[in-house]
């Protein structure tokens, strides 16, 4: 039985002071809108936000608890046979998604398809890197294909606990043992634009 952490109450990329529920109902690779910036005056280096981010970008301790934090998490997916990229990075864990669900054909969207199983399994939001973010060849309409077909699972700073990783990790867990069933997915809208923003898709069969 998967245990998930109480409610809390953090700050966000931006600033601004949110509460999380029970669960991980807020997503770990949650994209923050953030209001548009201001044009810099002789207050803004007041603002504690911008002061805190650059001061823990140069703090030993801060950076080595940060990389930590996901190093824990890409291990722990390595312990349990997921199949990610190694070596293990700084900001995110990438899923190969190749290798997590070889029965898919990359025109099916395996990436794509791999997000969604975990979100619908936990809620845990991802980023595909792959076939839908590559986008099309302007001259022939054709997919381009790229060798990596990835889910980026971004960790933002001072946000999660390790009990977030725990649940994201045993989510995947989860879904690595239901592989074989996950479907590919079609696209039923692709934007001009950003359509690994925008897009959206339906399952197969």
């Amino acid at each position: 039985m998967r245990t998930r952490p109480s409610a809390s109450t953090r700050v966000n990329s931006c600033g601004t002071t949110v509460s999380s529920p029970g669960g991980i109902t807020a997503p770990v690779m949650m994209r923050t809108q953030c209001p548009a910036p201001t044009p810099p005056s002789k207050d803004w280096p007041a603002s504690p936000v911008p002061a805190t981010g650059i001061s823990e970008s140069v703090d030993w301790d801060h950076i080595k608890a940060r990389v930590g934090q996901v190093i824990y998490l890409g291990n722990k997916l390595l312990d349990m046979g997921v199949p990610i990229v190694k070596p293990i990075g700084s900001h995110g864990v990438f899923l190969n998604a190749k290798k997590f669900l070889p029965h898919l054909k990359q025109d099916t969207f395996p990436a794509q398809a791999l997000a969604a199983e975990i979100y619908l399994d936990s809620g845990v939001r991802s980023m595909e890197r792959g076939i839908v973010s590559a986008g099309r060849n302007k001259e022939t309409g054709d997919h381009y294909y790229p060798k990596l077909e990835l889910v980026r699972l971004t960790i933002p700073r001072r946000v999660y606990t390790q009990a977030h990783m725990d649940v994201v990790a045993e989510s995947i867990e989860e879904v690595y043992a239901k592989r074989d069933k996950v479907k590919g997915l079609k696209m039923v809208y692709e934007p001009k634009y950003l359509r690994f923003f925008q897009a959206r898709f339906e399952p197969l069969g």
